[in-house]
Formats: structure tokens, sequence, C-alpha cells
């Protein structure tokens, strides 16, 4: 099982693709596993992580490649819950470069 490779849909929520619609926490920016209900848009990233699925797990943001980010599994914070994070952005570049993500693949 040892550098085995899973690639994964990871789905956000949004009721609307303005910068506004992303909340980014002291974790980073919510996504799950799941299409999350109730919301008008469920935007979707693929991302990859190698060997088994644990807390803290890595994985890479492939589909699209979101600029300098990775997917950490944290499932403290909920079942199949990640969390996105962009070290070198800020709240502000971080939710700007989502928005434009959602806006460019959901219509």
């Amino acid at each position: 099982m040892e550098n085995q490779e899973t690639e994964i849909t990871l789905y956000r929520g949004l009721n609307g693709t303005n910068p506004s619609s992303f909340r980014v926490d002291e974790d980073g920016v919510s996504v799950f596993e799941f299409p999350i209900e109730g919301y008008k848009f469920n935007l979707q990233i693929r991302a990859i992580y190698k060997d088994e699925k644990t807390a803290g797990t890595i994985a890479e943001l492939i589909k699209p490649t979101l600029t300098k980010g990775f997917a950490e599994f944290t499932p403290q914070f909920g079942e199949g819950h990640w969390s996105f994070k962009f070290p070198d952005l800020g709240s502000f570049e971080i939710k700007e470069m989502l928005s434009r993500y959602a806006k460019s693949v959901l219509k």
C-alpha cells in the first residue's frame, strides 16, 4: 500500500461565486469529500494523496492546480472534512483566487 496514490474530488458548497462566498478560517478553507446539500453550487476540486488517509494527510491540488496550495485531511472538523491551505497567500488573495476559479467553471 506504500506510495499508492488516490485521486479524490473535494467539494465546496457555494451560493455565489464572489470572493465573499469563501471563508478562510484558522484551518484554511473547508471542503468535503461529498457534495454539500442546501447550496446553489458545489465547486469541485480534484486532489491526490499518497498512502493511507489519516488525520493530517496532505493532498496535492491537481485539477485545477491552485497556486501554492494543498489540502489537509482534517476529520476533527467533520466527516470527510479537508482544509485547503495556501501558506504564501493572505485571506484576501485566497478568496480572490477561489472566486476566479469558481466563476470560470460554474455557470
